[in-house]
C-alpha cells in the first residue's frame, strides 16, 4: 500500500478567492494586502499492489530495528526510494497493477489572514480569517481481494 502525489506548490499570494456563490466552484482573486498562502496537491492517490515483493529482506529489518535509525542506518533513504522505484518499474514490465484505493484526486487550499480588520474602524473589511478548501471528486474503490489481503 503507498501513496502517490504527483506536484506538491506551497506559496504566498497576492490575492485571496472570492466565489460568487457558495454553490458554484468559480472565483474570482481579488489583489490584497493580507496575508495569503496557497497549497496545491496534483494526483494524491492511495494504492494498493497486493502481489507486490518485499523491499527490504526481513533479516535486515530485524538486524537494524532496534537501532537508533532503524532501516537507515543500514541503507540510506536515497536507496530506499531507489528500491521502490525499480520495485515499481518492474511489477509494470511483468504486467501487474496497482490497485486505486482512493483515485487520483486534486486539493486546493487558500488561507488569508487580515491584520488590518478591525470592525470598529473597518466595517468594510470582509474578514480577519479566510481558509478556502478545494477538492476534486474523491473516488473510493475497493474489491472483495483487495479487502480479504488487508483483513
Amino acid at each position: 500500500m503507498g501513496i502517490t502525489i504527483d506536484k506538491i506548490n506551497f506559496g504566498s499570494t497576492g490575492s485571496h478567492w472570492r466565489f460568487n456563490s457558495t454553490n458554484e466552484l468559480n472565483f474570482t482573486r481579488i489583489l490584497n494586502e493580507y496575508v495569503n498562502k496557497e497549497f496545491d496537491l496534483v494526483r494524491l492517490r492511495v494504492y494498493a499492489n497486493t502481489l507486490s515483493e518485499m523491499l527490504i529482506p526481513t533479516s535486515l529489518w530485524q538486524a537494524t530495528k532496534d537501532a537508533e535509525n532503524g532501516i537507515y542506518s543500514a541503507i540510506s533513504a536515497s536507496e530506499v526510494r531507489e528500491l521502490m522505484c525499480m520495485a515499481y518499474e518492474n511489477s509494470k514490465r511483468k504486467g501487474l497493477e496497482y490497485w486505486n484505493l482512493i483515485e487520483p484526486l486534486y486539493l486546493n487550499v487558500a488561507i488569508n489572514l487580515n491584520d488590518a480588520h478591525n470592525p470598529r474602524f473597518k466595517p468594510e473589511e470582509e474578514f480577519k480569517y479566510q481558509v478556502n478548501i478545494l477538492c476534486s471528486k474523491v473516488i473510493l474503490k475497493v474489491n472483495p481481494d483487495v479487502v480479504k489481503d488487508f483483513f
